[in-house]
């Protein structure tokens, strides 16, 4: 499926088991005192290797790991409320863009990847979430960017 636009992309993504680094914070608490306290409960090196950070609207981050990282040995996390997350493998309906990811231009690409889905026939089985895979100051038209939505596995 492929919606028109700016870079704009629906993929079903299925995914193999992975592993993240992750800690829930509030809505309320800035996302630099999330990555502060993630940071201080997870040696560096298991950062070094992280692909995508995921985060949802109940606060919660998670760092995905390198499949090297993992078979490396992921540290155990020395900080209260950080863990170390085995995810089982998903199917996941994936909307790709670049740019800034405000709230509203998520917001706007989640609203968007819902309806392509509706239309579809698919319902998520959870609430989206967003992944981005650059730094916050990278510029903005090389950003990626991703709305996603789990779905229900095929046997269900």
């Amino acid at each position: 499926m492929a919606v028109q636009g700016d870079l704009t992309e629906i993929s079903i993504d299925v995914l193999a088991a992975l592993m993240a680094v992750g800690i829930r914070g509030t809505y309320e608490e800035p996302r630099y005192a999330v990555v502060e306290r993630l940071d201080r409960g997870v040696e560096v090196r298991a950062y070094e290797g992280r692909v995508a950070v995921e985060t949802d609207a109940r606060g919660t981050m998670r760092f995905y790991l390198l499949r090297m990282v993992v078979e490396a040995g992921a540290p155990e996390p020395t900080e209260p409320g950080v863990r170390l997350v085995r995810i089982p493998p998903e199917r996941l309906a994936v909307l790709r863009f670049s740019g800034t990811a405000s709230p509203a231009a998520r917001d706007e690409k989640a609203r968007i990847l819902a309806n392509v889905m509706e239309t579809a026939g698919r319902k998520p089985a959870d609430q989206r979430f967003f992944m981005g895979y650059d730094p916050p100051f990278s510029v903005p038209f090389l950003r990626r960017n991703e709305v996603a939505l789990r779905l229900p596995s095929p046997s269900s």
